[in-house]
Protein backbone atom coordinates (compact mmCIF):
# COMPACT_ATOMS: atom_id res chain seq x y z
CA UNK A 1 0.00 0.00 0.00
CA UNK A 2 1.34 3.41 -0.75
CA UNK A 3 2.12 5.10 2.79
CA UNK A 4 1.81 8.46 1.38
CA UNK A 5 -1.90 8.26 0.69
CA UNK A 6 -3.95 6.78 3.20
CA UNK A 7 -7.09 7.24 1.29
CA UNK A 8 -7.80 3.45 1.15
CA UNK A 9 -6.55 2.04 4.27
CA UNK A 10 -8.77 4.58 6.18
CA UNK A 11 -11.66 3.89 3.75
CA UNK A 12 -11.28 0.12 4.42
CA UNK A 13 -10.74 0.87 8.47
CA UNK A 14 -14.29 3.00 8.02
CA UNK A 15 -16.39 0.22 6.27
CA UNK A 16 -14.78 -2.69 8.20
CA UNK A 17 -13.17 -1.40 11.66
CA UNK A 18 -11.51 -4.81 12.41
CA UNK A 19 -9.65 -4.98 9.17
CA UNK A 20 -6.20 -6.14 10.48
CA UNK A 21 -4.06 -5.14 7.61
CA UNK A 22 -6.24 -1.70 7.44
CA UNK A 23 -5.38 -0.79 10.59
CA UNK A 24 -1.74 -1.74 10.84
CA UNK A 25 -1.40 0.11 7.72
CA UNK A 26 -2.95 3.31 8.61
CA UNK A 27 -1.62 2.59 12.18
CA UNK A 28 2.38 3.17 10.13
CA UNK A 29 0.79 6.17 8.64
CA UNK A 30 -0.38 7.60 11.86
CA UNK A 31 2.90 7.30 13.46
CA UNK A 32 4.85 8.62 10.59
CA UNK A 33 2.32 11.20 11.22
CA UNK A 34 3.23 11.48 14.93
CA UNK A 35 -0.44 11.05 15.76
CA UNK A 36 0.57 8.49 18.33
CA UNK A 37 -2.36 8.30 20.08
CA UNK A 38 -4.45 7.21 17.20
CA UNK A 39 -1.39 4.69 15.94
CA UNK A 40 -1.65 2.93 19.67
CA UNK A 41 -5.41 2.84 19.20
CA UNK A 42 -5.38 1.19 15.56
CA UNK A 43 -3.02 -1.30 16.99
CA UNK A 44 -4.81 -2.31 20.07
CA UNK A 45 -7.78 -2.55 17.74
CA UNK A 46 -5.86 -5.18 15.24
CA UNK A 47 -4.34 -7.12 18.63
CA UNK A 48 -8.46 -7.09 19.95
CA UNK A 49 -9.11 -8.76 16.56
CA UNK A 50 -6.20 -10.81 16.27
CA UNK A 51 -7.22 -12.04 19.63
CA UNK A 52 -10.30 -12.86 19.05
CA UNK A 53 -9.48 -15.31 16.28
CA UNK A 54 -7.41 -17.36 17.85
CA UNK A 55 -8.64 -20.83 18.23
CA UNK A 56 -9.87 -21.77 21.36
CA UNK A 57 -7.43 -24.24 22.38
CA UNK A 58 -4.59 -21.38 21.81
CA UNK A 59 -3.25 -19.79 25.01
CA UNK A 60 -0.88 -17.50 23.89
CA UNK A 61 0.41 -17.43 27.70
CA UNK A 62 1.14 -20.72 28.48
CA UNK A 63 4.60 -20.24 26.12
CA UNK A 64 3.38 -23.97 24.13
CA UNK A 65 2.27 -22.41 20.89
CA UNK A 66 3.99 -21.42 18.52
CA UNK A 67 3.25 -18.78 15.09
CA UNK A 68 5.82 -19.69 12.40
CA UNK A 69 6.68 -16.93 10.54
CA UNK A 70 7.65 -18.91 7.10
CA UNK A 71 3.70 -18.78 6.78
CA UNK A 72 2.46 -15.69 5.30
CA UNK A 73 -0.71 -15.43 7.10
CA UNK A 74 1.55 -15.22 10.28
CA UNK A 75 3.77 -12.94 9.42
CA UNK A 76 1.18 -10.07 10.61
CA UNK A 77 1.36 -11.57 14.14
CA UNK A 78 4.77 -10.32 14.36
CA UNK A 79 4.24 -7.07 12.92
CA UNK A 80 1.37 -6.03 15.12
CA UNK A 81 3.80 -7.38 18.33
CA UNK A 82 6.76 -5.81 17.55
CA UNK A 83 4.99 -2.52 18.29
CA UNK A 84 3.75 -3.44 21.78
CA UNK A 85 7.16 -5.14 22.57
CA UNK A 86 8.64 -1.89 21.73
CA UNK A 87 6.22 0.50 23.29
CA UNK A 88 6.73 -1.80 26.92
CA UNK A 89 10.84 -0.70 27.31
Amino acid sequence: MNMIKPNFPQAVVNSHPFHINGNLSLSDFCRLSEDLALAAELVERALYAFEHAFHPSFNIASGTCRVPYQRQVNRYVSSLAQPKITNLR
